[in-house]
């Protein structure tokens, strides 16, 4: 009498390798195969498999999610930020399989995929749950951000907020018919709509297609609030969901500046994703001299923006960058009347890839500088393999600077050189026409600011046809004094200290 037996497999590719596995072994005691029935087809299949990982080296969780439907399986993924999906793309059109147990295969491998090569955990698998549709929002966002500079996808969501009565499209459709003034004026009078409680919270903006892309958040320690609470209700509102550029002035006056809680707001908000430009530089030395701002402990930040491509930060009584991984980063500038040496040695271990803009403002000894030759040689030991702009500026040991560059094995990479608001005089401008041919590929070198004299650019401009001299400084000196750099240099300062 025949005998039957079951058994369960963790999914259908276990079962048909069980099978097959099978059919060889009785083929090796000497059956034959009669026929190879073609197996039923499987039921209907409704189901979404979720998958989550956190990336090794940004500490980002990301998830991959499969939906199956019968013989069709789509796919999308992103990153989690403070437990919101951020949908990196719109979902691509669904794949179609020949069989239902081939759909259900294909989202098997991928499922073993993620977890044997990015360690995920399947945090979600539920056969009854609808596949998951990605908002029109989140669709539509996607597009434009894929082509920031094709109008039609920012003219289609226009289009589609209108239909659905959101201002956001309204004001779209006003700055492309009249302007910015216009735009703006409909801002303020539906400032309740757009989650403002005032134009104080209003920043200055820039647009693109109509939408906002970028916001500059200017001083606001003498605001009644605080720069962070600005920050964060209106990147939490509908002005910001295409914002990739922010911009900040002051957050507190002198030594009370502190960014940290701005940044953190950043880094909460729904945009942070997509953020590609940060600077906290927007503000002189009549607002604030820089010797006394501090910008604040940034270390928590850089694994929430995973594509940020520009930092700049100007500030003199430092903070704290933490581990700067940063794998999208294109320009980085840190300016400071005295860079100290943790700062320093941040840098120098930075982990940047991408990096093409590199500019380093030194600062003075009296103001806390620990910078040295050692210092720029350890950070031109980086992998900086994509650098075209190197800018080593506000440098006190500028002298030391040219034949180290000259012997540099990436100099032939750099377009351009910034030397500028440093203490270059007579050796210096001797070491750089000494140099000169090394440096002849360069389209410019931005020596202004600096304390060259009318001989001295004589003979720089005579041996080099790519210098920017500019306006230079003076400084104090006894007229019966030679020539000698050594004797003087205690007497040359940097543009910036205080």
């Amino acid at each position: 009498m025949p005998q039957r037996h079951s058994k369960t497999f963790a999914s259908d590719r276990d079962a048909t390798a069980y099978v097959e596995a099978q059919i060889a072994a009785q083929r090796a005691k000497g059956y034959v195969e009669l026929e190879l029935a073609s197996p039923a087809e499987a039921g209907p299949v409704n189901r979404t498999v979720r998958v989550e990982y956190v990336d090794e080296h940004t500490r980002a969780r990301h998830f991959h999610e499969l939906a199956q439907v019968d013989r069709s399986v789509s796919e999308h993924g992103g990153t989690r930020v403070r437990g919101v999906d951020a949908v990196d793309h719109p979902r691509d059109p669904p794949q179609v399989f020949e069989t239902i147990a081939d759909a259900s295969a294909y989202v098997e491998r991928r499922v073993e995929y993620f977890q044997y090569d990015y360690g995920a955990d399947v945090v979600h698998r539920d056969a009854a749950m609808a596949s998951y549709r990605p908002s029109a929002h989140a669709t539509l966002e996607a597009q434009c951000r894929a082509a920031p500079d094709g109008p039609a996808p920012w003219a289609v969501y226009a289009d589609w907020l209108i239909s659905q009565g959101d201002i956001v499209g309204e004001i779209a459709a006003r700055h492309a018919a009249g302007g910015i003034d216009d735009a703006l004026q409909l801002i303020r009078d539906n400032l309740a709509d757009l989650g403002l409680e005032d134009a104080d919270g209003l920043p200055e903006l820039t647009f693109r297609h109509g939408f906002i892309v970028g916001a500059t958040f200017p001083r606001a320690y003498e605001a009644a609030r605080e720069l962070a609470d600005v920050t964060r209700d209106f990147l939490s509102g509908p002005l910001a969901r295409l914002v990739v550029a922010l911009r900040f002035g002051l957050a507190g006056f002198e030594s009370n500046n502190d960014w940290a809680p701005t940044l953190r707001a950043v880094c909460e908000s729904p945009c942070a994703p997509y953020v590609r430009e940060l600077r906290f530089d927007h503000y002189t030395y009549e607002d604030q001299e820089i010797s006394w701002t501090a910008f604040g402990d940034f270390s928590f930040a850089w694994p929430l923006l995973p594509a940020l491509e520009v930092l700049h930060i100007r500030a003199g009584a430092g903070g704290t960058l933490g581990d700067l991984h940063l794998p999208s980063l294109k320009t980085f500038v840190r300016e400071s009347g005295g860079l100290a040496a943790d700062e320093l040695a941040t840098i120098a271990s930075a982990q940047w890839p991408k990096l093409e803009h590199l500019e380093v403002w030194f600062g003075s000894r009296d103001y806390g500088a620990a910078g040295s030759l050692a210092s720029l040689e350890q950070i031109l030991a980086n992998d900086l393999q994509n650098l075209r702009h190197l800018g080593i500026v506000n440098c006190e040991f500028i002298d030391d600077v040219i034949p180290a560059l000259a012997s540099w094995p990436g100099l032939p990479w750099l377009h351009s050189l910034d030397l500028s608001k440093s203490v270059m005089h007579a050796c210096a401008a001797a070491s750089l026409v000494e140099h000169a041919k090394r440096f002849r590929h360069l389209a410019s070198i931005d020596l202004s600011a600096n304390l060259l004299e009318a001989s001295h650019a004589r003979a720089i401009c005579g041996a080099l046809d790519n210098v920017i001299i500019g306006e230079q400084r003076t400084y104090d000196r006894d007229d019966d004094e030679d020539d000698d750099d050594d004797e003087d240099a205690s007497r040359r300062y940097v543009a910036v200290g205080e």
